[in-house]
C-alpha cells in the first residue's frame, strides 16, 4: 500500500478523510470563504459527501467528493468540491462533464420550469500540483466573449483550480495557511488548528478505520474481475458468479488490512462477511 495511503499517515488531501471533514457545514463555508473570498456564499443548505450522480442507466456516473447549495437571501448557488492529489486524466473536460451532470440533476430534481431560475454552479479542484504551471494559487474559469473578455455570457458556471503547491504571495494569509496545510505542513491558524484535530479524532475511531479500508480496497479492486467475467459470457448467471467472485476477493483483501491494523476478529467478520474459518486460514497463509 502506498506510503500515504496507510491510516496512520492519511491527511486532508485523501479524498475520504476530506469529506469526512468536509461534512460539517461551518467548515465548508470557511473552505469555500477562502478560496472565493468576494463571494457571497450565505447558509450552507445541505453537504453531501461521495454524491453519486448518473442520470440514466447507461450514462457514466460520477462520485463528488463534496456537493452542496448553499443560499443567500433568496439566491441559491451549488457546489461541487473535488479533492485532487494527482495529475491524471483531462480534468479540465472533466470538469465540463461535471457541470453537465449538475444543471441535469437540479432540472430534473428542483422542478424549474425556466432557464433562468438555473442557480449559479462551482466546480472546485483542490490540487496539489500546478495544473497550468503558471505559479498561480487560483485559477478561476467562466466563459467569456473570444472578442470582448470584457463580456461574460452570464451562464452562472465558474471552474475554480486550486494549486495548493504554490508560492503565490498574492493571496490571503488564511488561504496561505489552508493550502499549507493541505499540502502537509502545520499552521497557529485556529481554523487549521481546528481541522487538524478532527483528521487527528477521526483516525483514532475504529468505524472510520474500517470504513477507510473497505472504501479503499473498493476502489481499487472495484470488483472488476467479477464483472468482467460476467460482462465476457453475457449471461446474467455469470454475471451473477463472477461479482460475487469478485466480492469475496475484495472481502479478503480487505480483512487483510484489518487484521494488519490490529481489528478485532470479531468487528472484521461483521464487515466482510467472513467465516472465522476464513479469516483463520488468512492468518496463516
Amino acid at each position: 500500500m502506498p506510503y500515504d495511503q496507510r491510516i496512520d499517515n492519511v491527511d486532508i488531501s485523501n479524498d475520504f478523510m476530506f469529506c469526512h471533514v468536509m461534512q460539517d457545514k461551518e467548515i465548508f463555508a470557511e473552505v469555500l470563504h477562502r478560496i472565493l473570498p468576494e463571494l457571497d456564499i450565505g447558509r450552507v443548505e445541505f453537504c453531501e459527501y461521495q454524491k453519486t450522480l448518473s442520470e440514466y442507466i447507461d450514462m457514466q456516473g460520477v462520485r463528488f467528493d463534496v456537493y452542496a447549495k448553499t443560499k443567500s437571501d433568496g439566491e441559491i448557488k451549488v457546489f461541487d468540491v473535488e479533492m485532487q492529489k494527482v495529475n491524471k486524466d483531462s480534468l479540465a473536460k472533466r470538469a465540463r462533464y461535471y457541470h453537465a451532470l449538475m444543471t441535469s440533476n437540479i432540472m430534473n430534481r428542483a422542478e424549474i420550469k425556466n432557464y433562468k431560475d438555473l442557480p449559479d454552479e462551482f466546480v472546485i479542484f483542490i490540487c496539489k500540483f500546478d495544473l497550468f504551471g503558471q505559479g498561480r494559487s487560483i485559477y478561476e474559469f467562466e466563459n467569456l466573449c473570444r472578442q470582448d473578455t470584457n463580456l461574460s455570457l452570464g451562464d452562472g458556471t465558474r471552474t475554480i483550480f486550486v494549486n495548493a503547491d504554490s508560492s503565490d504571495e498574492n493571496i490571503s494569509p488564511e488561504l496561505k495557511n489552508f493550502l499549507n496545510f493541505i499540502m502537509g505542513g502545520t499552521s497557529s491558524d485556529p481554523f487549521i488548528k481546528k481541522l487538524e484535530k478532527i483528521v487527528y479524532i477521526a483516525k483514532q475511531r475504529p468505524e472510520w478505520r474500517i470504513n477507510y479500508m473497505k472504501m479503499l480496497m473498493r476502489d481499487s479492486l472495484k470488483l472488476e474481475e467479477g464483472i468482467a467475467i460476467g460482462e465476457r459470457r453475457g449471461e446474467r448467471r455469470g454475471i451473477i458468479k463472477g461479482t460475487r467472485l469478485g466480492e469475496r476477493k475484495a472481502n479478503f483483501a480487505t480483512a487483510k488490512k484489518m487484521l494488519s491494523a490490529g481489528i478485532k476478529i470479531s468487528e472484521i467478520m461483521k464487515f466482510t462477511d467472513l467465516s472465522l474459518e476464513d479469516l483463520n486460514s488468512l492468518q496463516q497463509a
